[in-house]
């Protein structure tokens, strides 16, 4: 079982890069496992991966084992949504529905704002939010403003973190 890879044996492999949040390898493990080289690599899903013996391990739970010595009871959420950014200050403890309530705007979102669209059939903006999987209607508007303003209160109101919904761009500038 992969949980049973321990803190004190991933602090025998890795040094813990603060400002980079990067682990980097203590020893030469192999070809890749370079002692000095930033441990593991970028997968097409963003997330950085690292192999030891044999068992792949995504790189911000190891920085959480490395750093608090246990693993992540549930999700770790990226605060600023950058996948590689596996800075300690970045990281933090979520259930499934908090680090869904963190998410960055879906490059399919026409109107630039989570929760707010156009609807054609009224010919106003709506606002929408899901919550425990049920969508709320929050209200058809004339301007997409009031449409905005009806999603960022709801969005207090649920408990969504300031950075749902917001550009990767802006995601980034906030750890």
């Amino acid at each position: 079982m992969k949980n049973d890879l321990t803190a004190s044996y991933v602090r025998e492999l890795f040094d813990y890069d603060t400002k980079t949040g990067n682990l980097i390898w203590k020893v030469t493990k192999c070809n890749r496992g370079i002692a000095g080289s930033v441990a593991g690599s970028i997968q097409p899903n963003g997330y950085r991966l690292i192999s030891i013996d044999s068992s792949n391990y995504r790189a911000h739970r190891l920085v959480w084992l490395h750093h608090y010595g246990e693993w992540p009871e549930e999700f770790l959420d990226h605060i600023n949504g950058v996948k590689t950014d596996n800075r300690l200050s970045n990281l933090r403890l979520a259930t499934a529905v908090i680090n869904l309530r963190n998410q960055k705007l879906r490059k399919t979102n026409s109107s630039g704002v989570c929760g707010v669209r156009w609807h054609k059939a009224s010919n106003k903006w709506v606002a929408t939010i899901h919550v425990n999987g049920k969508e709320n209607h929050l209200g058809l508007f004339e301007n997409k403003e009031d449409a905005i303003v009806a999603r960022k209160q709801a969005d207090f109101e649920y408990g969504f973190h300031p950075n749902h919904g917001q550009t990767e761009k802006k995601r980034a500038l906030t750890v």
